[in-house]
């Protein structure tokens, strides 16, 4: 393995300590190979039949919801599982329904759904509408949005690491 690889363990740690250091209620982070509690069942965009997913995490606070995806590597796949989960018609009511319902903290009336992509690769496209989370070999984050910046970990929490970028 080279130098500065980071696997999909390696990603799953790096957020989950970033998630430690937050002010983020977290309901679901799932280890790679891990078998996810929370499921969501939405109707796709032009599709006649549910889908259920199991996002990798779902996180959040009074105002926002973080929907994420964790690889090693930037994933097409995943970004199309998030577009479509933005492009439901229904998907944005049923994860407030699972937030409200196994989160312990006040979620506002109408809060904003986050869509994250958690991965290694700095030079990877940008995906409007999809906050990209990357984690360096070294201590540093970039953070790909509306915008794109760089944090050291321990400078700032990752929510506003994201409202930096966010749209």
């Amino acid at each position: 393995m080279a130098k500065g690889f980071k696997t999909e363990t390696d990603v799953f740690n790096d957020l989950r300590s970033l998630l430690e250091n937050s002010q983020l209620e977290v309901l679901q982070l799932v280890p790679p190979g891990g078998q996810a509690p929370l499921s969501l069942t939405y109707i796709p965009d032009g599709a006649e039949r549910p889908k259920t997913i199991y996002p990798d995490l779902i996180a959040f606070n009074g105002n926002s919801i973080y929907l994420g995806e964790l690889k090693p590597r930037f994933s097409k796949p995943d970004v199309e599982k998030l577009r479509s989960i933005q492009d439901s018609a229904d998907a944005y009511e049923k994860v407030c329904r699972i937030v409200r319902k196994v989160g312990k903290t006040p979620l506002s009336k109408a809060p904003t759904v986050i869509s994250l992509l958690v991965h290694t690769q700095e030079n990877a496209p940008k995906v409007d509408g999809i906050v990209q989370v990357v984690f360096l070999a070294t201590s540093g984050i970039v953070l790909l949005g509306g915008n794109k910046a760089a944090f050291d970990r321990k400078s700032s929490s990752i929510e506003s690491m994201i409202s930096s970028v966010s749209y």
